[in-house]
């Protein structure tokens, strides 16, 4: 995994880290400032770490979405054709959200929730009287680089409807000797204007179910690209949300569709992600899964990529057919329960002794 990042003297530093089933860890870090980001450069650097690595330990490669990035890392695919490229699926989301946020009724009401939050926090006054009406429940500031906050910092807004207005038309903010100018009024106007609420509304409605996406990819408890095709952690199953949420209005949540396909299509609608689908035991043998042309396809693409003698491919196919028809037979309370405790590999090592058993 590559992570790019600017630090507090300007520089631009690329980490590289290492997943394996021991978990994840540093590699090296690279200082790129004052190099241009061709894709060459950027090739030449990703196969200098490949070669510190060594292709054949590598099952993807994860970087940065931008262009470059992606057309380097197909130089790298054309070299090697052992191993993926995949975007990291937490910045996937995230520009789902960025896109999102600067459509015009979303980025009005991030705008005006920007605005009574920074007011609120940066008079003394006025944040102490907040904290008082919300029984010191915090309003969540938004950040410069993750379009999350921004949907957070509204939902917070929002949670703290009543305690806000009530506290903008209690005496003690009238006592306040700045109740009056300018910024404040703005504040005040924005906090009791109806079609404010109504926009913030709907921005959640929209956003919330991409947020607990992001929040899955981003979660140390269990690797997600396992579950980005499946139930657990579905951009269907959100997009389904949006749709419920805005009442199955096609005027409403196509739009809104569209913005979430662009993003995932082109970036995180890969054969591994299929292959991960099929080989999720919580996925594989759950009631939803579905084995459909997409699902195969890309599980027949990983193997052609990661096993490269034809004669281990086809041992492969058989061990998939193992797979499918013992575990779906295993009915232990145990085993059904571990499908979704347990991560993948670590379920299919412990139990696949007991299933050739089975057999």
């Amino acid at each position: 995994m590559s992570d790019g990042w600017t630090d507090t003297r300007s520089r631009t530093l690329v980490n590289f880290l290492v997943y394996c089933t021991k978990g994840t860890m540093f590699l090296k870090s690279l200082d790129l400032s004052g190099v241009p980001k061709t894709t060459e450069t950027l090739f030449n650097v990703f196969d200098n770490v490949v070669q510190e690595v060594g292709p054949a330990n590598i099952v993807q490669f994860i970087t940065d979405n931008a262009a470059n990035y992606r057309a380097a890392e197909d130089l790298l695919f054309q070299k090697y054709r052992k191993f993926y490229w995949s975007p990291c699926a937490t910045h996937c989301v995230n520009l789902m959200l960025q896109d999102l946020n600067e459509m015009h009724d979303m980025k009005s009401a991030i705008d005006q929730c920007q605005k009574v939050t920074k007011f609120i926090c940066n008079h003394a006054y006025v944040l102490s009287l907040m904290r008082k009406f919300t029984k010191r429940v915090e309003l969540i500031r938004p950040a410069q680089t993750r379009f999350a906050t921004n949907v957070l910092t509204v939902e917070s807004v929002v949670k703290q409807r009543t305690p806000l207005r009530q506290m903008f038309a209690s005496e003690e903010w009238a006592a306040y000797p700045h109740a009056h100018k300018r910024n404040a009024s703005l504040v005040v106007d924005i906090v009791f204007n109806n079609e404010f609420w109504e926009s913030c509304v709907k921005l959640l409605k929209v956003c919330v179910p991409l947020v607990k996406v992001l929040r899955l990819a981003d979660s140390d408890d269990r690797l997600s690209i396992g579950y980005l095709k499946g139930n657990l952690l579905s951009i269907d199953k959100a997009k389904a949300a949006i749709r419920d949420n805005l009442k199955g209005k096609k005027k409403l949540y196509m739009p809104i569709w569209k913005i979430i396909d662009k993003r995932w299509t082109g970036q995180l609608h890969q054969p591994l992600h299929a292959a991960t689908y099929y080989l999720n035991p919580a996925i594989r043998f759950s009631p939803t899964f579905k084995k459909d042309r997409e699902v195969l396809g890309g599980l027949l693409d990983y193997i052609n990529v990661l096993v490269a003698d034809s004669r281990e491919q086809d041992v492969v196919h058989n061990e998939l057919d193992v797979y499918d028809t013992c575990f779906r037979n295993r009915g232990q309370p145990v085993t059904i329960r571990a499908r979704t405790t347990m991560r993948p590999g670590k379920y299919i090592e412990i139990f696949n002794l007991l299933c050739i058993c089975y057999i």
